[in-house]
């Protein structure tokens, strides 16, 4: 079985390492840091519980803030656009 680590399932999830690995710890699995490995079953168990969150997180009708592109080039020595 394929293992992931914390903070890789945390990323997907759009979470902090620390609430994935408090809420392991709160279901009884040993989880010490964010590098820390994962059964599939514990990965699963947190995909569902983060999962259905983030579900009605969206539910809102609110789409996800895009960042903006950068079009201003602070040092115009730096700038490949003439003038």
């Amino acid at each position: 079985m394929a293992k992931i680590k914390v903070h890789e399932i945390a990323k997907e999830l759009e979470k902090q390492s620390k609430e994935i690995i408090a809420f392991l710890q709160d279901k009884g699995i040993e989880v010490k840091a964010a590098q820390s490995a994962l059964e599939e079953e514990a990965a699963e168990m947190v995909r569902k519980a983060f999962g259905r969150e983030k579900a009605q997180g969206q539910a809102g009708g609110e789409a996800p803030r895009r960042k903006k592109k950068i079009i201003v080039v602070s040092n115009p020595h730096n700038s490949n656009i003439p003038g």
